[in-house]
Order: structure tokens, then C-alpha cells, then sequence
């Protein structure tokens, strides 16, 4: 969840680098929000403490996307968000300065995982060899030709089967030219 905190504040500073004081300043304004001893080259033992504001902004994000949370997962997200944000801020100084180089924090905050195509199970395919009473599609056969025409998730492939089980249990029979 970080991460798209992250990508949209590099996205938007690679789009209007700004200046370098500008930037440098508002990266240390998220620093100073740190508690704790003072934060050394060698060793930082600072934290990052959510005002109940952070704990608001982490609740907004999560109701955005439809994500109901306990207090507990917001004050993490909350966490997470700030360390997303400064380096991030990092990041927006490095661009104002001229440098593009690959921000090495970058793999701290990969993208969203997209589940891989998944092909019908065998449940609903059955043995090429089987011929239908009717001479007609199987729901098998219709559930592999709609995930032919594209790429499907594997949330969508399993539903789509799922409802078509039901369907094949409710009539009786796997032969979509049965059912009406």
C-alpha cells in the first residue's frame, strides 16, 4: 500500500522536479517528525510516532480503496506511509538536483502484484472425447473459449467457473445447449 504513496510522489516530482531547496526543505520537514535520539550517520534510532491526523490520512486511503481495517493495520499503514513519503521526498531532491540516476530506494516499494492467468480447471472441461447428448457446447467448452479471448485474472477465470459449477449442478447436466 506504501508503495503507491510512493510512486505517485515520484511520478509527480519526476513530472515538476521543482527546486532543490524547495525540495530539500519539505524532505527535512518529514524528518523532523521523527522522535527519539538524535539521528546520527552511523546508527538513526528515531521513530515516527502517527499523529491522529496520519491516522486519518491511513483510514482515508483504505475507505478509498474499499479496505476496512482494524486500529492496529491503520497505525501500520500509517507508518508505512511516512517512510513512503521521505523517501520519496528523497527521491524528489535527487530529481531537483539533476540527478536521474535509478533511485535505489525504489525496490523497497514494488508494484502491485497481478495474479497470473489461470486456465479452467478440469472440473467443468470434460475429455475431448466425451460427446454431449444434444451434440452440442459443454459448459467447459464455453467457459474455455471466454477465457481464450483475453487475459483474465485468476479471480475472474475461478468465478466465472464457480458459477458455472452451480449452474451444471442446479440443471443436472454439464450441456449448455440443455440449459435454458
Amino acid at each position: 500500500m506504501a508503495g503507491i504513496v510512493y510512486r505517485e510522489a515520484v511520478e509527480l516530482a519526476e513530472a515538476d522536479p521543482g527546486c532543490v531547496v524547495g525540495r530539500g526543505e519539505a524532505h527535512a520537514a518529514l524528518l523532523d517528525r521523527l522522535t527519539g535520539g538524535a539521528g546520527g550517520a552511523e546508527c538513526d534510532d528515531r521513530e515516527f510516532i502517527p499523529t491522529p491526523a496520519d491516522l486519518a490520512d491511513a483510514r482515508r486511503f483504505l475507505r478509498e480503496r474499499g479496505i476496512a481495517a482494524d486500529h492496529e493495520s491503520v497505525s501500520r499503514l500509517a507508518v508505512a506511509i511516512f517512510g513512503a513519503q521521505t523517501y520519496a521526498a528523497a527521491a524528489a531532491t535527487s530529481r531537483a538536483s539533476g540527478d536521474w540516476t535509478p533511485d535505489p530506494s525504489a525496490s523497497r516499494f514494488p508494484g502491485p502484484a497481478t495474479p497470473p492467468a489461470v486456465p479452467p480447471s478440469a472440473a467443468l472441461v470434460p475429455p475431448p472425447a466425451t460427446p454431449l447428448k444434444s451434440g452440442g457446447i459443454s459448459l467447459g467448452v464455453l467457459l474455455g473459449k471466454f477465457l481464450s479471448e483475453g487475459e483474465h485474472l485468476a479471480g475472474t477465470a475461478r468465478k466465472r467457473e464457480f458459477a458455472l459449477l452451480g449452474l451444471a449442478a442446479a440443471a443436472g447436466h454439464k450441456d449448455a445447449d440443455l440449459i435454458t
